[in-house]
């Protein structure tokens, strides 16, 4: 029974000793935080959660990996259906450049060694001039995966 009452003794000791949640300052306004927040009350980002949206698509850099989401994007209408047909680029890509209007990617497809190059369109909404009933619209991009800021 003394091994029994001094165990529960010793655990009542550790927890007792326990300094708290883990926490991280943050490095603007040196405040402390839990550590596994992505956002700081002052507003500094410290990395992105997984399938947030991406909100400036300037300040993507090369080598990041994002996914574009179907159902936004360019797209034909059918004006006798009113069905629209979604032709952008949809899926896992990789940043290769950034452009005036948009991002030239690498798309990832499974199961080959090849990568795809496209442009994925993200400037401002319009109407093209040489198809009929086709929309020109930017596209809806997501981290993959926690991405640190540099």
């Amino acid at each position: 029974m003394n091994m029994r009452t001094s165990r529960k003794g010793y655990s009542k000791q550790k927890k007792s000793s326990k300094k708290g949640a883990p926490k991280k300052s943050c490095p603007e306004c040196k405040g402390k935080c839990h550590a596994r927040l992505s956002l700081c009350e002052c507003g500094h980002i410290f990395f992105h959660k997984k399938l947030s949206v991406v909100e400036d698509w300037k300040m993507l850099k090369v080598g990041d990996t994002v996914k574009s989401i179907k159902g936004h994007g360019s797209y034909w209408l059918n004006l006798e259906t009113k069905e629209k047909t979604y032709m952008g680029v949809y899926g896992k890509l990789i940043i290769k450049n950034i452009t005036r209007d948009g991002i030239q990617a690498y798309k990832v497809a499974k199961g080959t060694k090849h990568h795809i190059l496209e442009f994925i369109y993200m400037g401002k909404s319009k109407t093209s001039k040489l198809l009929d009933n086709y929309h020109i619209r930017p596209h809806k991009l997501i981290w993959d995966k926690k991405v640190k800021l540099r």
